[in-house]
């Protein structure tokens, strides 16, 4: 996944892929739910925020609720929103 972040903002890929979700700690100072809410001009297709509890390192601090979050966009993603493991 960062390897395509670095190649996208390297400009090899025109646009994010498609359908693109960030992930933001509700008490980030560093990259503020407003600021990842940004995101959303350069998506070409949906654009979803989510917000979890924590600060930068939300994805330690609080791992479950970013973990839940991605299985639940990956299962939509794949067309079946109720097959979350």
């Amino acid at each position: 996944m960062l390897r395509a972040d670095v190649a996208w903002l390297s400009g090899l890929c025109p646009e994010p892929p498609q359908p693109l979700t960030a992930l933001a700690g509700d008490r980030d100072p560093l990259a503020a739910p407003e600021t990842m809410a940004q995101w959303g001009r350069h998506a070409a297709g949906q654009f979803d925020l989510r917000v979890v509890s924590g600060g930068h390192l939300f994805r330690t601090t609080s791992a479950d609720a970013a973990t839940s979050l991605i299985k639940q966009d990956i299962a939509f993603t794949r067309g079946d929103p109720h097959e979350i493991r």
